[in-house]
């Protein structure tokens, strides 16, 4: 049989994929001029959003975007000949037959990239895990140390009229364009996101300086993510008092939106929702 790699919506990591795969055999032939059976395709599940490549190198064999799309990696072998292919009048009981050929082996990379409209960037540990429980349904892993989350999240912001998929992007540090800290790892998944929100920690000093850290991570990883529309989202301000002094001197900084919210006390968060709907529909 062929191998053949699937996108499959009900997955969303690919951490069950195993190191190698091999596809049934078919077997041989029988008597009564029967004809052996083909082996059984084998296929893989993958999350959307998947890019196949050739190991080792940049060459894309697929890129899997949507549920159900698929691409064979590795084409079974043709059987062989029987000796009734050799019968003749002159040779009524031939001996002759031809062996079968190998299917393909083929070596390949499995990317995943993100499939999501928003993507949460942010330094470890500013709060992006518990902001996307906040303003979606999703449920990921939440904890006060940084890298808690080592794989994108996925959660919908559901309206009356749209649905708008969110990804806890995981923390970034600086230097993750030259893929420090995993830096590559994470950033490949945000590059199919329509905007961004970036999750700043308003509690620490300087929360303008961590944005402009970021915005050049990913101008020096992708220019064209610097261009995507964008929110500043101002997180824990539940830590601090007058936050709203420390919101208003950023906006006088920059021409994004900004907006103060806590994540664990849903302060606000309704006016992140509403600012990400009106600007998902720019």
């Amino acid at each position: 049989g062929s191998v053949i790699v699937v996108a499959d919506s009900s997955f969303t990591q690919l951490a069950h994929l195993k190191s190698a795969y091999h596809a049934e055999c078919g077997r041989n032939g029988s008597g009564r001029n029967m004809h052996g059976r083909n082996g059984d395709d084998l296929f893989i599940k993958v999350p959307q959003g998947s890019l196949i490549l050739k190991a080792g190198t940049s060459n894309i064999i697929a890129d899997l975007l949507k549920d159900g799309d698929s691409a064979t990696v590795a084409y079974g072998g043709y059987g062989g000949k029987g000796n009734v292919h050799f019968k003749s009048p002159l040779n009524v009981r031939p001996r002759e037959f031809t062996e079968g050929s190998l299917g393909d082996e083929l070596y390949i990379d499995v990317e995943l990239k993100s499939i999501a409209d928003v993507g949460l960037v942010g330094f470890p540990n500013a709060g992006k895990s518990t902001l996307l429980r906040a303003i979606s349904r999703a449920t990921p892993k939440v904890a006060d140390y940084p890298f808690t989350t080592l794989s994108p999240n996925i959660g919908i912001m559901a309206y009356k009229d749209i649905k708008v998929t969110v990804a806890d992007i995981p923390g970034l540090i600086e230097g993750a364009h030259v893929n420090k800290g995993l830096g590559h790892t994470f950033l490949r998944h945000i590059e199919r996101c329509s905007f961004l929100l970036y999750v700043l920690d308003i509690s620490v000093n300087d929360p303008l300086q961590q944005f402009e850290i970021l915005k050049n991570e990913l101008k020096m990883y992708q220019l064209s993510l610097t261009c995507l529309n964008s929110i500043i989202v101002l997180n824990k301000i539940d830590l601090i008092d007058h936050y709203q002094t420390i919101v208003e001197n950023i906006k006088n900084k920059t021409s994004l939106p900004v907006v103060g919210v806590s994540a664990v006390k849903l302060e606000n968060i309704n006016i992140l929702q509403e600012l990400s709907k009106k600007t998902f529909n720019k």
